[in-house]
């Protein structure tokens, strides 16, 4: 495929964030999605996450993997599009979405994927995820021995 033709199948849209989990303020970085969508990436080899127990090594690669798909500041940082975004930047966002979600549902154990699969947005899921495994303060222990007293 020449080069003209590669640059019709991709469209770039702009993402501006203001704070942690949206966009930084009047910064803006330009994300190519490939409308042909880029071949799959092999997570078959990837231990899905369990629990607690694999969540930290399971993120670190998954950041790695979101990262080199280019939607690591979407699913992680909670990146949106400004609300003066073209159809085309929707339509582009919206596919990195979706990507982002197919890649979060192959990587999980199956107990995982009942607790996440409703939700959206991979922004809901990576969230979701890291509120539920991610412990490193005694913070997090008091609210993960709420959530057992709860049940």
């Amino acid at each position: 495929m020449g080069e003209s033709s590669s640059s019709q199948h991709r469209e770039s849209f702009k993402l501006e964030r203001d704070d942690p989990g949206s966009f930084y303020r009047g910064t803006f970085a330009t994300i190519q999605a490939n409308t042909n969508r880029r071949s799959f990436t092999k997570l078959e080899k990837l231990e899905p996450l369990t629990g607690q127990d694999n969540y930290m090594t399971w993120a670190a690669t998954m950041r790695h993997i979101f990262r080199s798909l280019k939607i690591l500041s979407i699913i992680c940082d909670g990146a949106a599009l400004p609300a003066d975004s073209t159809e085309s930047e929707r339509s582009a966002y919206e596919d990195l979405c979706e990507e982002g979600i197919t890649v979060l549902l192959q990587v999980v154990s199956s107990d995982i994927i009942k607790l996440i699969v409703e939700m959206d947005h991979p922004y809901k899921m990576w969230t979701y995820l890291r509120e539920q495994y991610y412990r490193d303060t005694a913070h997090a222990l008091v609210s993960q021995i709420m959530n057992l007293v709860s049940l």
